[in-house]
């Protein structure tokens, strides 16, 4: 958004979107200083390639690997592979797209010019400064609906982890606390190893959080009271960026949880009787039709980080802001994702084959304390990236109910901001990234504004009554949906079939079939999601209708 004076004491603003205004005009370079020293000082982010390498990773590495063994176990060896590497090379060339649209020079006759991608954009330019996937929806020419599109996909998706990362506290958590009590402590609890023992009266028989961990009731008990205890109170923040902090060693956990993974396939033996009943195509070679489909939405789900992309591309330093350097950052990151994907999956299946589970550690015998110790480490990490997932979805929320609820006049919005107002980012700051405030585009605000209501619309401002009720009734819909009986497979492969393929293949070649024409990888992508999409969602559909 740049500013250009009337002299008559007000400011009018000129809104516009990734190097053009509302009219698909070049943006001029004349403008005030201070209009000019904004703009570069949003584009300059703090991250070298190798910090925002660790950042896409972290990014890209979530709750959907945990499901990969179970996934492979359900499809088949080697066609798992080969969808597992034709999706990691789909994702890689996505996240190029979606960062080269926005930084496309203005549109002349309705299609960009060819240029070398490779050589933009200026580090101080807007299209780089404002970069989103809300901005390219709008350069895209789709403004309104295109907004409502993406922030029903980017909603959805994180609805979907937040109810995956409950699920995997509720199958972990508990087991691997009880896992961590010496089996002489056990009796004196009043717990027994596998379930409980009716025989036994203790002191501490009726002591709520130790009973919590005896069965499936109070398991599912002892993940509301700390999701209550803990995650609430975290998601009640404003400020995430201490949760941000931890989030850098995910990264570290999730290698350490492959070498555990290693570790038991070289340790536990294999069932006799699975080793006379699989012959090598039966572990291998079989394709398993139907179920390969709504597993190919867990495969998309790990992957997919494209409403993160623009965020983490203006997060770079001005001499990494171009598509080299990007290009290499997405390289390293697909590649490094990929083998840890690939391992977990590959130990995991080789250790029980046809009968791996869909959450990893479930599978595992409860009595070795290298799992419980990977069970707890892996829900407090689910603990403390739920928030991250909230905060999005809160964000999202609040533009609704802005749309459907006017404004008081206090509260310094402009009428009609709020059915189109969307934050670039609903991320925490990353590492070597400043801390900055939500940056808030308009696609259709009245063009006069005064300094103070101009500058109110770079925030999102909600009171505290409306922040707790969203919050909470956000955490409790979550909480409804995780403790309702669908497994961890279920809910990625849901969520990754309807809007994971959305966000990350569909959406974006809709964007480039606008704005490039017909491409070769905007053509591959819109197939692959369209088919992931629509097949893929019928049969996760028909699952959980099955099961319930």
């Amino acid at each position: 958004m740049r500013r250009v004076s009337q002299g008559t004491g007000d400011d009018k603003v000129v809104h516009s979107y990734g190097g053009i205004d509302e009219d698909n005009h070049p943006h001029d370079k004349d403008g005030d200083d201070e209009a000019q020293g904004e703009k570069n000082a949003m584009s300059h982010g703090t991250s070298t390639v190798w910090s925002c390498t660790v950042n896409v990773t972290n990014a890209i590495i979530g709750a959907g690997c945990i499901g990969y063994g179970g996934a492979m176990a359900n499809s088949g060896g080697y066609i798992f592979i080969v969808l597992m590497t034709f999706f990691a090379i789909l994702f890689k060339f996505s996240f190029d797209m979606l960062v080269e649209l926005v930084l496309l020079p203005p549109r002349r006759g309705g299609v960009h010019h060819k240029t070398d991608s490779r050589k933009l954009p200026d580090p101080s330019s807007a299209a780089a400064a404002t970069a989103s996937f809300e901005n390219l929806a709008i350069l895209s020419g789709y403004k309104r609906i295109g907004l409502w599109i993406v922030m029903a996909s980017k909603g959805f998706y994180s609805l979907g982890c937040m109810v995956a990362y409950i699920v995997i506290i509720k199958n972990n958590l508990a087991s691997g606390c009880k896992g961590l009590i010496p089996s002489s402590w056990l009796h004196w609890f009043g717990l027994s190893s596998s379930s409980v023992d009716s025989t036994v009266s203790t002191p501490t028989q009726s002591f709520l959080v130790l009973n919590m961990l005896n069965n499936a009731d109070g398991e599912m008990l002892a993940t509301m009271l700390v999701c209550l205890t803990v995650m609430l109170p975290l998601c009640l923040l404003r400020d995430v960026s201490l949760l941000a902090r931890f989030s850098s060693a995910k990264i570290a956990l999730y290698c350490i949880m492959l070498a555990i993974v290693v570790y038991l396939f070289i340790t536990l033996p294999q069932p006799a009787s699975q080793q006379a009943e699989l012959s090598f195509y039966d572990k291998w070679w079989d394709v398993k039709i139907p179920d390969i489909f709504q597993n190919m939405g867990t495969i998309v789900l790990s992957f997919a980080t494209a409403h993160n992309i623009h965020i983490l591309f203006r997060s770079l330093q001005p001499q990494h802001c171009n598509m080299r350097d990007w290009s290499r950052i997405t390289t390293m990151s697909m590649t490094f994702s990929y083998f840890l994907f690939l391992g977990l999956a590959l130990f995991a299946y080789m250790t029980y084959w046809d009968q791996t589970s869909s959450d990893l550690f479930l599978q595992y015998p409860q009595n070795i304390p290298v799992v419980s110790v990977a069970r707890v480490l892996l829900s407090i990490s689910m603990l403390f990236t739920y928030p991250m997932a909230m905060f999005a979805l809160r964000e999202i929320a609040t533009l609704c109910l802005d749309a459907m609820v006017k404004r008081p006049k206090k509260r310094r919005s402009i009428k009609g901001a709020g059915d189109c107002s969307v934050p670039t980012s609903a991320m925490a700051p990353l590492e070597g990234e400043e801390q900055d405030s939500l940056i808030i585009t308009v696609a259709n605000a009245p063009e006069t504004l005064d300094r103070k209501g101009a500058a109110d619309l770079a925030t999102t401002s909600t009171s505290l009554l409306q922040h707790v009720v969203v919050t909470v009734t956000l955490w409790a819909a979550s909480m409804i949906l995780a403790m309702s009986g669908a497994s961890l497979g279920q809910v990625l492969n849901l969520i990754g079939c309807v809007s994971g393929t959305l966000i990350s293949f569909i959406l974006p070649a809709i964007f480039s079939f606008r704005l490039q024409g017909v491409t070769f990888w905007g053509t591959i992508f819109m197939f692959a999601g369209c088919f992931v999409g629509i097949v893929g969602t019928w049969f996760s559909i028909k699952d959980l209708a099955t099961v319930s």
